[in-house]
């Protein structure tokens, strides 16, 4: 009996809040050190390839849960809003994103005028404030027609560690970024249904111990 209590006051309150969580995270990807080996056109990276990072420390986010996430811009402003090629030079918007155990290449996206041709703007603000443009993941064009409502999706089939990189493979007297935001969707399945199925079992019987107390 007392360890019908137990799970019923500690072990079903964490089952609840397992299955209402919806996981969410910012990445800040830094020009001057997260671009990769391959990385030196927009056209030469495309979901699907394979990329490597010897030399250079993309932004991560660890063990990322698996289900479908939205992509969004989270800097219309400030360092990581858009990034310079070399000092004096034009600034761009763009992102990959790969498998950090694999290199294997999720997403490719960018700001630009066709698919592979990068859009740039002489200064930042200009880049981060840009409106009817078009944006890309690899050849696939994206809905967005701003920085700022910039959005694409992500599905992961298990726990994954995400790099993070600008595509450039010549770092130096780079400066600014991009600033991600991931929003999940959709959970894994079938964690969270097995999570509440466990969970509406063991609120019944609390509630037939309870009638019986």
């Amino acid at each position: 009996m007392e360890l019908k209590r137990t799970l019923c006051l500690r072990v079903l309150p964490l089952l609840l809040v397992a299955t209402a969580i919806s996981s969410a995270a910012t990445v800040q990807i830094l020009a001057s050190s997260a671009g990769c080996v391959q990385c030196g056109t927009f056209s030469n990276i495309q979901p699907g390839d394979t990329v490597t990072f010897t030399g250079y420390t993309p932004a991560q986010i660890v063990n990322l849960a698996a289900g479908t996430y939205t992509i969004t811009n989270a800097a219309t402003s400030g360092t990581y809003s858009a990034w310079q090629a070399t000092t004096g030079g034009n600034w761009y918007w763009d992102f990959g994103v790969a498998n950090a155990a694999t290199g294997y290449v999720y997403l490719a996206d960018y700001v630009g005028t066709s698919p592979g041709v990068g859009a740039n703007y002489s200064t930042q603000a200009l880049m981060a404030g840009a409106t009817g443009i078009k944006t890309y993941d690899g050849n696939t064009q994206l809905s967005a027609t701003t920085t700022a409502s910039f959005t694409d999706t992500l599905t992961l089939a298990s726990q994954t560690t995400l790099d993070f990189y600008i595509m450039d493979a010549s770092l130096a007297n780079t400066a600014g970024g991009i600033a991600l935001t991931f929003t999940q969707v959709q959970t894994g399945v079938p964690e969270p249904a097995s999570f509440l199925l466990v969970g509406t079992v063991l609120a019944a019987a609390c509630l037939r111990l309870r009638r019986r107390a």
